[in-house]
């Protein structure tokens, strides 16, 4: 339901000196196999086909006058070739590459006999002379992270038995001091765990910022800044009722729902600013000897049916698609899971605690009004 976030367990071991990443890697697959939930552990380091090593012998190639660099590229000639002219046809251009017959690709013997140019003393010198050959199996890939290599541990968890999050965070704490003991090694931890921290952190931000702005607008509306904060109240009563839900139905609390928390953000206010609005209005015609209190409690009784009514129809409207009826989608669920019964839950607290907030904040200025 979503953009690929990797595989759940994925270690990145940054280094050069092969023998310590080998080290690390069993001891990280080994701690790995103890953790519950955890498997298919594997690596991006697979074995490709037998490749020849040359070993040189540096003193009688300074001796020679041939270097490494003289080595290779008459390999590299002698097999993959070289062009040795061009003719240009009215269609395109034919190049002639001049390179060992096919028969002697994989002759060792040929190899061996392999003529190296000395430039110093214009001879030419055998590959055997200057070098012994080792055979062994080569690396499928070699993969590198900001020049170094690195070699990735990938693993995957079973639901229900145990989450990214904690296994990655199981893993951080065990090698954290993986530098002291690897010196020139680090570890480097990405997949689910590392994407939902970053996730989670941007909606941190994006929560803020609807806040933020839903506060700015309030202060337009009501033209004072103690009033949008009775209204914003609204927004943990409709985060309980949200995550009520979700516990009730059995809905894993994820990054959707949270996005239709912070849709709910907007659209919870509406009946706090519904009431508070009306008892402003009331407030304007207030006489000496009328009751504040009675002034409240008949604007909270006037709007109690346009509050009611508006709720429900917002809500009635959203649980067909919470429940799939006429069509379910996975991904559409915990939005509107969240934003149908926080507005519900919401709302019911809005009829009781608003006015008496409304009062409280009344009782607060007249406080500061007597100690003038």
């Amino acid at each position: 339901m979503g953009p690929p976030t990797g595989t759940p367990v994925d270690v990145r071991i940054i280094g050069n000196d092969k023998v310590k990443v080998e080290a690390l890697k069993k001891e990280i697959q080994y701690y790995l196999k103890t953790i519950n939930g955890v498997f298919d552990i594997d690596d991006d380091e697979k074995e490709g086909k037998d490749e020849i090593k040359f070993i040189f012998d540096f003193n009688k190639m300074a001796q020679l006058g041939i270097d490494v660099a003289t080595v290779s590229q008459t390999v590299r000639t002698a097999y993959e070739g070289m062009i040795a002219t061009s003719i240009q046809t009215t269609e395109s251009k034919l190049d002639f590459r001049v390179k060992i017959d096919d028969s002697y690709q994989k002759d060792r013997v040929f190899l061996e006999n392999l003529l190296i140019p000395s430039l110093k003393y214009g001879r030419l010198v055998k590959l055997k002379e200057i070098a012994d050959f080792a055979t062994q199996k080569s690396k499928l890939s070699i993969n590198h992270y900001n020049g170094d290599k690195v070699v990735t541990i990938t693993a995957n968890i079973q639901e229900g038995v145990n989450t990214s999050a904690i296994v990655m965070g199981m893993l951080k704490e065990k090698f954290s001091d993986v530098t002291k003991l690897y010196p020139g090694i680090t570890l480097k931890y990405a997949g689910e765990a590392e994407e939902t921290n970053e996730t989670v952190g941007d909606l941190k931000i994006a929560f803020l910022l609807a806040l933020v702005m839903i506060y700015f607008v309030l202060i337009l509306l009501f033209k004072t800044l103690g009033q949008p904060l009775i209204v914003m109240i609204t927004i943990p009563f409709g985060t309980i009722g949200a995550i009520l839900a979700f516990l009730i139905h059995g809905v894993p609390f994820t990054f959707l729902g949270v996005i239709g928390i912070i849709g709910l953000s907007g659209v919870v206010v509406n009946d706090s600013i519904v009431m508070v609005d009306f008892i402003n209005k009331a407030f304007k015609n207030l006489k000496e000897n009328e009751n504040v209190r009675e002034i409240i409690a008949v604007g909270a009784k006037k709007r109690l049916r346009p509050v009611i009514l508006t709720t429900l129809t917002t809500v009635v409207g959203l649980l067909p698609t919470a429940y799939g009826i006429g069509g379910y989608s996975g991904m559409l669920v915990p939005i509107v899971l969240a934003i149908a019964y926080g507005l519900l839950f919401a709302s019911l607290l809005t009829l009781l605690f608003i006015p008496s907030l409304y009062l409280i904040r009344l009782d607060v200025i007249n406080l500061f009004k007597k100690h003038k």
